[in-house]
């Protein structure tokens, strides 16, 4: 039967990572994988091809072109933010901003936001927010957070110079900070490949450009916010499934990143009825390009 695949190749595949897993416990192996092959995270003796990590280049591809939209056309692309949730639980998926994005004349991240300078800056930081928050493993390559505007060259270093400047050194605060919520939270990154601790609170505007959705886990439960254009609000509902108090454990539009400080700074109340069905909502201040996280308060 000629379906396309290659039995021989796919056999080795499956014996080397079976081999290796047994001979090196402590090893990943990680595909770089374009096709929508099955099950090439599936432990081989379920009949996968046994590697612990896939790219998701769909979701690189995806949120790239997304990013650099302007404002005005986002709303006819919003599936380019959401598709990803659609298919992400049927392998374990890394979300990969990788070396290939950043060479051979495709320009580097921050070169790919839409807009002016400080646009610029207000999306980077927004996109690698969204990054953390997103289900998934992440890969994010060297020099990423200093958000240059050039190319990576692999004959030089790094251009550590670059956080001598506040705007570029904001953003590696950013990243820092971002890692210290990442590990700190259960929700952020444990058991992440299970679809019950994932939950969308804000997918079909379109109109607006605003994302929402909840990451639960143990007693970690976080509520994501990130709005795609810069238009501010001052009192904006997010839908939630769950009635309490909420504080603000990250804004990317803080001041220390280099944003307007248009934050939230004393905990939440929800009240009752909120928008997209949900039972109740958070009304919050939202900053242009901002992107935010809330953190469930226990009594």
């Amino acid at each position: 039967k000629n379906n396309g695949e290659n039995s021989g190749a796919t056999e080795f595949i499956k014996r080397l990572n079976a081999k290796l897993h047994i001979a090196h416990n402590d090893i990943m192996m990680i595909a770089e994988d374009s096709t929508d092959f099955p099950g090439v995270t599936r432990p081989t003796e379920y009949g996968g091809l046994g590697f612990d990590y896939k790219w998701d280049l769909g979701w690189m591809n995806d949120t790239l072109k997304y990013y650099s939209l302007d404002p005005v056309y986002k709303k006819f692309e919003h599936n380019k933010l959401t598709f990803s949730m659609m298919y992400f639980f049927s392998e374990n998926f890394l979300l990969p901003l990788s070396h290939d994005e950043v060479v051979h004349g495709k320009g580097t991240i921050i070169n790919k936001m839409y807009g002016d300078y400080d646009t610029k800056f207000a999306l980077i930081r927004n996109l690698y927010t969204y990054l953390y928050a997103h289900p998934g493993k992440k890969l994010s390559f060297m020099g990423n957070e200093l958000a240059s505007f050039d190319e990576w060259n692999e004959n030089k270093s790094l251009p550590w110079e670059l956080k001598r400047f506040p705007k570029h050194d904001s953003v590696s605060r950013l990243v820092r900070d971002l890692n210290l919520i990442y590990r700190a939270e259960e929700a952020m990154h444990f058991e992440e490949y299970n679809s019950v601790h994932f939950n969308w609170l804000m997918v079909d505007n379109k109109d607006q450009s605003v994302f929402a959705f909840e990451r639960r886990c143990g007693d970690s439960h976080l509520v994501f916010v990130f709005n795609m254009t810069p238009n501010y609000y001052e009192n904006y509902d997010i839908g939630l499934t769950r009635s309490g108090k909420y504080i603000e454990i990250f804004n990317s539009d803080k001041d220390v990143y280099g944003g307007s400080n248009a934050y939230n700074g004393l905990p939440l109340e929800s009240s009752e009825y909120g928008p997209e069905n949900k039972p109740f909502k958070l009304t919050i201040k939202l900053a242009g390009y901002g992107a935010m996280i809330f953190k469930y308060q226990k009594d």
